[in-house]
C-alpha cells in the first residue's frame, strides 16, 4: 500500500516531466482513479467466487509487472507516455481485485472476537500510509525519477513472497458458479444492502461525509488564495486529517469504551452517529469563524485533525460490522459497493466545493456544507425515531396479545383447570434488525 501511494503522486509528476503538458498529467491522474469506478462491482462478484489468497497473489504479481515495465522505460530514457498511462490503468485495475481479495482474506482469518482490533490495525495502516506516502513520493521523485517506481516494485516483491509463505493459512473457498450468473451475483449484493439497514445507512453517511470533506478541502484552498498561504502551509493543514486518522485508529478503542460507558445514546453501533455530531460541530465552528482570517488556518487544522480522528472510528465500526455479520462469500461485493460510492463522492466533492466557493464565496460555502451535514443528521434522527416507535408498537402488541391469555388462565383457575399460557414476548431493539437475505447456494 505504501508503494502505491508513492507512485500515485509520481505518475502525474513523471508525465508532466516527460511532456511538459498539464493535460497529459491530468490524464495520468484520471487513469489512476477511473478503473475503480468501472470495475469495482464486477470485480466484487468475481472475487467472491475465487480463492482470495490466489487472487491477491496473481494481481499483486501483475501489478509488479506493470510497475516494473514503467521502471524499465524510465531507465531506458524512453518517452512512451501513452504506454505509461496504459500501464497505470492496468495497474489500477489489478489493484481493485487485490484490494477486494485482501478484505475477504481478513474476514476469513479474523474471528468475531478480534474483528475490532484487526479493523483498527488496518485503519491505522491506511492513515499512516496516506500521511507519509505522498510527501515520500515527491521526495523520491526529486532525487531521481525512477526511484518511486523502484520502491513500489520492491514492495510488490515483498507482498508476493509474503502471500506465498501464508499458503494453507487462508481457508480456500472457490465457487463453481457459471459466469452467466455474474450479473445476478452483482444484484445479490444490492439486495443484501436493501435488507441490511445498518450497513445501508452506514454507506449513505460515509458517502455524504466523503463528499463534504472533499468539498471542504477545495473551499479551504480557495480561501487560502486570498490569504497568500504557502503550499507548505496548505499541505501541513491538510495533513492534520491523516494525523488525526492515525490517532483515531490507535486510540479509538479507548475513546470508544470511555464514551460508551458514560453516554447511553452512543452505546452499541453508533460511532458513525457520533462522527456525524462531531462534523456538525466542526463545520459550525468553521462557518462562524469564516470571516476571522487570522484564526482560520488554526481552526481548520484543529477541525481537520478531529475529522480524521472521528472518521477513523467510523471506518473501524463499518469494517468490524462487516467482519462480524457479513459472510465471506458476500464480503467482496459489499466492499465493492462501499468503495464505489466513496469514489463517486470523492470525485464529486471537489466540483461542488469549488463551485460553491466560486459562485458564492467561502463564507457562504461553509454554511452550505454545514447545511449538508445537518441534512444527514436529520436523516439519521428520522430513522432512529422511526425504529423507536416501531419498538414501542411491538411492545404494546405483545402486551395486548398477553391479556386474553391471562383472562383464560384466570377463568381456568376458577374452574379448577390448568391452562398453558404463552408468555408475552417483549420486543427489543435487537428484534428490529432485518433478517439477512438468502444467498445463492454455491
Amino acid at each position: 500500500m505504501l508503494g502505491s501511494r508513492v507512485t500515485m503522486i509520481a505518475y502525474p509528476m513523471l508525465v508532466l516531466y516527460l511532456t511538459r503538458s498539464a493535460v497529459y498529467a491530468g490524464f495520468a491522474v484520471f487513469a489512476a482513479t477511473a478503473p475503480s469506478l468501472l470495475f469495482y462491482l464486477p470485480a466484487g462478484a468475481l472475487v467472491d467466487r475465487w480463492d482470495p489468497r490466489r487472487t491477491m497473489l496473481c494481481n499483486e504479481f501483475l501489478r509488479g509487472v506493470a510497475i516494473g515495465t514503467i521502471f524499465t522505460i524510465i531507465l531506458l530514457h524512453k518517452k512512451y507516455v501513452v504506454l505509461i498511462i496504459c500501464l497505470a490503468v492496468m495497474e489500477e485495475i489489478f489493484e481493485v481485485f487485490a484490494t477486494l481479495a485482501e478484505r475477504r482474506c481478513i474476514s476469513m482469518l479474523v474471528g468475531p472476537d478480534l474483528a475490532s482490533s484487526a479493523s483498527m490495525r488496518v485503519e491505522a495502516r491506511s492513515h499512516f500510509v496516506v500521511l507519509i506516502g505522498r510527501p515520500l513520493g515527491a521526495l523520491l521523485f526529486e532525487i531521481d525519477h525512477y526511484i518511486p517506481f523502484l520502491a513500489d516494485l520492491v514492495t510488490f516483491i515483498i507482498s508476493c513472497l509474503t502471500l506465498i509463505r501464508i499458503r494453507g493459512k487462508v481457508p480456500t473457498q472457490v465457487s463453481q458458479e457459471p459466469r452467466a450468473q455474474l450479473r445476478a451475483e452483482m444484484k445479490e449484493g444490492w439486495r443484501w444492502l436493501k435488507h441490511d439497514q445498518f450497513f445501508r445507512i452506514s454507506i449513505i453517511l460515509n458517502s455524504g461525509m466523503t463528499l463534504i470533506s472533499q468539498a471542504l478541502i477545495l473551499v479551504f484552498i480557495a480561501e487560502t488564495g486570498s490569504q497568500h498561504l504557502s503550499p507548505l502551509a496548505i499541505g501541513i493543514v491538510l495533513a492534520c486529517s491523516g494525523f488525526g486518522g492515525v490517532l483515531g485508529a490507535i486510540f479509538g478503542e479507548t475513546v470508544d469504551q470511555v464514551i460508551g460507558s458514560h453516554l447511553r445514546f452512543v452505546q452499541g453501533r453508533s460511532r458513525i452517529k457520533l462522527q456525524l455530531c462531531v462534523w456538525s460541530a466542526g463545520l459550525l465552528v468553521l462557518a462562524v469563524t469564516a470571516s476571522i482570517a487570522p484564526w482560520r488556518v488554526s481552526c481548520m487544522s484543529i477541525v481537520m485533525a478531529i475529522f480524521g480522528f472521528s472518521g477513523a472510528m467510523g471506518n473501524i465500526e463499518i469494517e468490524t460490522y462487516m467482519t462480524k455479520n457479513v459472510p465471506s462469500e458476500m464480503t467482496a461485493r459489499l466492499t465493492s459497493i462501499l468503495r464505489l460510492t466513496s469514489f463517486l463522492m470523492f470525485a464529486a466533492g471537489p466540483v461542488i466545493g469549488g463551485s460553491l466557493a466560486g459562485f458564492f464565496g467561502t463564507s457562504i460555502a461553509m454554511w452550505c456544507l454545514f447545511a449538508m451535514v445537518m441534512i444527514l443528521t436529520v436523516f439519521v434522527a428520522r430513522n432512529v425515531i422511526r425504529r423507536s416507535w416501531i419498538s414501542v408498537l411491538r411492545r404494546v402488541r405483545a402486551v395486548g396479545a398477553a391479556e386474553p391469555a391471562r383472562s383464560r388462565r384466570a377463568s381456568g383457575a376458577g374452574n379448577g383447570e390448568s391452562v398453558d399460557t404463552p408468555r408475552a414476548i417483549e420486543a427489543s431493539p435487537d428484534d428490529l434488525v432485518p433478517l439477512k437475505p438468502h444467498l445463492t447456494t454455491r
